[in-house]
């Protein structure tokens, strides 16, 4: 009785065995963790919120960086805003900003520090809520090929994520004469109602396809492309490539589409992230072995 109790209970054994060993050795979007997939998305989100704006106002008012404050911004003229005020993170197409911005020194000096201002939070048309700072160091002239911007925050939170850390982006033109943004960040984000705390440091190469020579930026579409590394937040190391260009349209809120892999340690199983056709939308797809899973994206 003992040896058929024995023999049963080892067959068991050996059926559970094989059966959660062919489920590691073929995951799926549905079995595995994709906390690494979702940090990084979040991360992307993110970032490429802060450097959109950015580099839009930036580049598109340039009567900040003049010297000269009684100006008004290209994308509140027509709407009577000021020059110390935009509607950078609100509707650039309204007299009401979301965030202050203002510029020291004054004068033809630099560097010059850009402060973003959101204040105590606001909420743009997009649905985003934002409050705390981003400031901005400019090395030189937007003119200088070789000028630089660091872009910090100062408890800076978006959507109840907070967001610390540095990023640094040099810029240059294509051979189309595109204007080129390359981005070198090394951040972390925080949200404990989440169970979010990534790190993450990645290049990221953001080439203007669209409305670089309008004087609104509702018509700015960015190509992105690069690599990056981090840790999740279940501690897991991952690494990241964007294997088909991420495209952002400032109008949207999120990445439209593109694709981007994600391999994490020490599973080394790949994980690809698909933002969808073009669509602007919170949806994307994970594909894990073959098998694919929609998900919604986070800001």
């Amino acid at each position: 009785m003992k040896n058929k109790l024995y023999i049963g209970l080892t067959a068991i054994s050996v059926i559970t065995f094989s059966y959660w060993s062919c489920k590691k050795a073929n995951p799926t979007a549905d079995n595995q963790d994709i906390t690494s997939v979702s940090d990084n998305a979040q991360v992307d989100e993110t970032l490429t919120d802060v450097s959109t704006n950015i580099n839009s106002i930036i580049i598109e008012n340039p009567d900040l960086l003049s010297g000269d404050l009684t100006k008004t911004t290209n994308a509140e003229a027509a709407a009577g805003g000021t020059a110390s005020t935009s509607g950078l993170g609100g509707n650039p197409q309204t007299s009401t900003p979301c965030a202050t911005i203002s510029v020291t020194p004054t004068n033809n000096t630099w560097p010059k520090t850009i402060t973003i201002d959101y204040g105590s939070g606001c909420i743009n048309t997009n649905g985003v809520a934002r409050q705390g700072q981003i400031i901005v160091t400019l090395s030189g002239p937007l003119t200088a090929t070789t000028s630089a911007m660091t872009a910090t925050f100062s408890n800076y939170v978006v959507n109840g994520t907070s967001i610390v850390g540095t990023r640094v982006t040099t810029k240059s033109r294509n051979t189309s004469g595109n204007l080129i943004f390359s981005h070198v960040s090394t951040i972390q984000l925080i949200n404990a109602s989440l169970s979010l705390n990534v790190t993450h440091n990645s290049t990221r190469v953001f080439e203007w396809i669209t409305g670089a020579d309008t004087p609104s930026r509702l018509d700015d579409i960015f190509s992105i492309t690069g690599s990056g590394s981090g840790t999740n937040s279940r501690g897991n190391s991952f690494t990241t490539l964007i294997t088909k260009p991420l495209i952002k349209k400032v109008i949207c809120p999120f990445i439209v589409s593109g694709t981007i892999q994600v391999t994490e340690t020490p599973s080394n199983w790949i994980r690809v992230l698909d933002y969808g056709d073009g669509t602007c939308d919170n949806l994307a797809t994970i594909t894990i072995n073959g098998v694919s899973k929609p998900i919604r994206l986070r800001k």
